[in-house]
Parts: C-alpha cells; structure tokens; sequence
C-alpha cells in the first residue's frame, strides 16, 4: 500500500522552503503552496502543476512595463524555475 500523500509531500514541501534541487530557482512559498495543492505524485500532475506556473510566469515577463529590466528577468528566472520542477 502507497503511504498517504501527506508523508510523500514532506520532503518536497522541505526542499521548496529550503530552496534546494530541484526547487533552487523557485520562491519558497510559491512552491510550498504548488507542492501541497498536488493530490498525487503522478508525473503528469506534477507536470501540470508547475508547468502551469511557469506559464504565470512568462505572461508576467511579457507583461513586465517596459524598462522594468529587473522585473522581467526575476519572471523569467521564476519561470525557468518552475518548468525545471514540472520535468
């Protein structure tokens, strides 16, 4: 029998807080949120989930008011992030 989704989640949910692999380039809290919305640890939904955010993220960057360099490139950054959680 499967352990319950809420024992699997424990070591995801520390690696976002703690900004390690493979959540170095995500923000903790965001990620702590994603991981604990999953209801699995089904690949295709982990893919959904983070995929996902990363899109969030890349319509923010091509949203970013011209001239806001910093802004756009912390989107894309959080982007890259999370399509690196969702392979």
């Amino acid at each position: 029998m499967d352990p319950p989704v809420t024992i699997v989640r424990r070591e995801p949910v520390a690696r976002a807080r703690e900004r390690r692999s493979p959540f170095t380039q995500t923000d903790p809290a965001e990620g702590v949120r994603l991981v604990e919305s999953l209801g699995g640890t089904a690949p295709e939904e982990w893919a959904r989930t983070f995929g996902g955010a990363a899109r969030a993220h890349e319509r923010r960057a091509g949203e970013a008011v011209a001239g806001d360099e910093p802004g756009e490139r912390r989107e894309t950054a959080l982007a890259y992030g999370y399509r690196r959680v969702a392979r």
